[in-house]
């Protein structure tokens, strides 16, 4: 059964696809169906990388399928294939196509074809709006508008169950679905609530670790949710590390004269599925936590020469966060200290130069670390250092020669250019 989330009203959707897959180990659990770093990532497949993953299955409903072409949201006209249309949702909504195909599989079979390739199968693709007590809404029957309304419908529960009830600018639309732990509105009039994040469904008692189990939930309320399974079938795991890290940003290569400083800074994305605590807010993180730090590398924990403001090892440029950024990269997080996963951490890095170093260019490498665990993936980020000398010249021009007679005067001049790293003042 499906359960589908419209502005203030809920519904319940059809049967599950009967497909089974061979017992494999798995890492994923009923609180935790797929984790939302993954659920987001709409960058996996080009529409032609879908086209080949349909090609590989002989009785695919999909692969040689076409359908009206979504030009928007509500407006659908021409013609394109099955790939392009699941692409075009993918965009549209910010949703991994994976996701889309592998509820094409679990409410419908039309990945592999297995069960046939009837027309009904087609207009009830995703199970959108299709309550097993009336059968399916005629209003949305076809491929296309299943597919992009019901991959907003998966993308909107996500959200809304993480409290961003704002998400493309829907916050008026009342949300009846499952909610993460916290405290949360479910739209923009709504009180704002706690949830603890645990629900019954089927008799068990489930929590809802991410929002994308959520959403996964609040769209087919059963367990076990045949999802992961026929995700990880297609296209390996649902979860992401605990801890990973991508590279974000950076600032320009610091210039410093000997005995200089300069401010630099190095952003990384939090690709991971758990959140990242700094020194300033470990104290209010779960039991256990272990801090996030920036930290030198190439190797590991190198003492830097730049890192005399960094504490006696010289190799931690930064304990707390500078910012912490949402995923698009531009609006700023509400709690500073925290990076939940999909979130952007910026660290500061002040250098120093020694006055006794040489000038030259020196690669100052950096990487994430949990403290008192490991450090996470090396994404190769590093900042040239260019340190110059702090006082040089070099001869610009002179005058004429002075040629004078008894009590005459001349004024003549010389130039130097300042070639150091340092500015002179008179």
């Amino acid at each position: 059964m499906r359960k589908i989330i419209f502005p203030l009203l809920s519904l319940v959707l059809f049967v599950l696809s009967l497909l089974t897959f061979a017992p494999h180990a798995k890492a994923y659990s009923n609180n935790r169906l797929i984790d939302d770093t993954v659920f987001d990532n709409s960058g996996t497949m080009s529409a032609v990388d879908i086209q080949n993953f349909l090609n590989q299955f002989p009785n695919s409903c999909l692969k040689n399928y076409s359908s009206t072409y979504p030009d928007s949201y509500f407006n659908y006209s021409g013609s394109a294939s099955a790939a392009t249309i699941i692409r075009r949702a993918a965009d549209l909504w910010g949703l991994n196509p994976q996701v889309i195909l592998t509820k094409l599989q679990q409410e419908e079979s039309l990945v592999k074809g297995d069960a046939g390739c009837d027309n009904w199968r087609y207009n009830s693709a995703l199970g959108y709006n299709c309550p097993d007590t009336t059968g399916c809404n005629p209003g949305y029957a076809g491929f296309s508008q299943q597919v992009t309304k019901g991959s907003f419908q998966l993308k909107f529960n996500k959200e809304t169950a993480n409290g961003n009830v704002n998400w493309q600018g829907n916050g008026d639309i009342g949300y009846g679905g499952y909610m993460t732990q916290g405290s949360r509105k479910r739209c923009n009039s709504c009180q704002t609530v706690y949830f603890d994040g645990y629900y019954t469904i089927d008799g068990v008692q489930v929590h809802m670790d991410t929002g994308a189990t959520a959403s996964i939930y609040s769209y087919t309320p059963h367990v076990p949710s045949s999802f992961p399974g026929i995700f990880e079938s297609f296209f390996g795991s649902v979860l992401m590390p605990s801890y990973a890290s991508g590279f974000a940003g950076q600032s320009s290569y610091p210039i410093m004269a000997q005995g200089g400083s300069f401010t630099g800074f190095i952003q990384y994305k939090n690709e991971g599925g758990s959140s990242w605590y700094d020194d300033a807010s470990v104290g209010t993180a779960p039991s256990g936590t272990k801090p996030v730090h920036l930290a030198t590398t190439s190797p590991i924990n190198r003492s830097s020469a730049f890192g005399s403001s960094w504490g006696g090892d010289k190799n931690r440029p930064s304990v707390n966060f500078a910012a912490v950024y949402e995923s698009n990269g531009t609006t700023l997080a509400a709690d500073q200290h925290v990076a939940r996963p999909g979130q952007i951490v910026k660290f500061n890095i002040n250098f120093t130069a020694p006055s006794s170093i040489g000038a030259g260019t020196y690669r100052e490498r950096f990487v994430p670390v949990i403290e008192g665990s490991s450090a996470m993936n090396d994404v190769g980020a590093f900042l040239d250092v260019s340190v110059v000398e702090g006082y040089k010249n070099s001869f610009a021009g002179q005058s004429a020669y002075p040629s004078i007679m008894n009590n005459e005067s001349f004024t003549g001049f010389i130039q130097y250019k300042n070639e150091g790293g340092s500015s002179w003042y008179d």
